[in-house]
């Protein structure tokens, strides 16, 4: 299965398998040989600082959207170049938005294999697998507050388990109404069986807390599968 993650950076051996992968929530990244945010220290027609990626933040009305996806922006800084898809970015444009033309190949530099001389430029393929986090109709008056949360972590917020859910997310509970377990009151039988029957699994709040804040991109995606994120057993089951 695709680790869900708003934005997924793959880097491509000259056979086209993926060698090596960088995981993006919003913020600005940069790509180069050396010293980077994603250093590809391999190629000697990638410059030092080859080109910036910068991840933008879920506007507010695209949060509860998983059709929307976060802006990414692409500008070149290099000798050798950037193309998106095989066209060339213009130095002279400061920013290039690619999230629509996503899943899309950008390459860097003009690479040429010793032995075959064919071109072979550094070939990273961008992807999106977004998250959709269920917020259950008994957590409505968290809603906003979690959204912003959601949003800087380039994570969509639903009301719904059919509007492309990913998760059901149980945010953290109050002090005064929660089960044995620390999980929400609200959280009871009905709605275990009610995310169950979609195929929807439970995660704490500190999944989004995880993602939120992550800092190095070629680190793991955190797995929803932990231990670290479940909802104990005795109140799903």
């Amino acid at each position: 299965a695709p680790v869900h993650m708003p934005y997924r950076l793959e880097l491509e051996d000259d056979n086209g398998d993926v060698i090596k992968t960088w995981h993006l929530i919003p913020g600005k990244y940069t790509v180069g040989r050396k010293d980077c945010t994603v250093t590809i220290p391999d190629d000697a027609t990638m410059s030092r600082l080859h080109a910036d990626l910068v991840v933008k933040t879920l506007p507010p009305d695209a949060v509860p959207d998983p059709g929307v996806r976060p802006q990414v922006l692409v500008r070149d800084h290099s000798k050798y170049g950037t193309k998106i898809e095989g066209s060339r970015l213009d130095k002279g444009e400061a920013e290039t938005d690619v999230a629509s033309r996503i899943p899309c190949k950008i390459t860097f530099g003009v690479r040429v294999d010793n032995e075959t001389k064919r071109r072979c430029p550094t070939t990273v393929r961008l992807a999106y697998q977004p998250i959709a986090l269920y917020l259950p109709v008994d957590f409505d008056e968290s809603f906003d507050e979690i959204a912003r949360d959601a949003a800087a972590a380039g994570v969509h917020l639903i009301r719904g388990i059919d509007a492309g859910c990913t998760h059901l997310l149980i945010p953290h509970p109050s002090s005064n109404d929660t089960h044995e377990g620390g999980v929400p009151a609200p959280f009871g039988p009905q709605l275990a069986r009610r995310f169950a029957r979609g195929g929807v699994k439970p995660v704490t709040m500190k999944f989004l807390d995880a993602i939120r804040e992550r800092r190095d991109p070629a680190a793991p995606m955190p797995d929803p599968d932990s231990d670290a994120f479940a909802v104990p057993r005795d109140v799903v089951t």
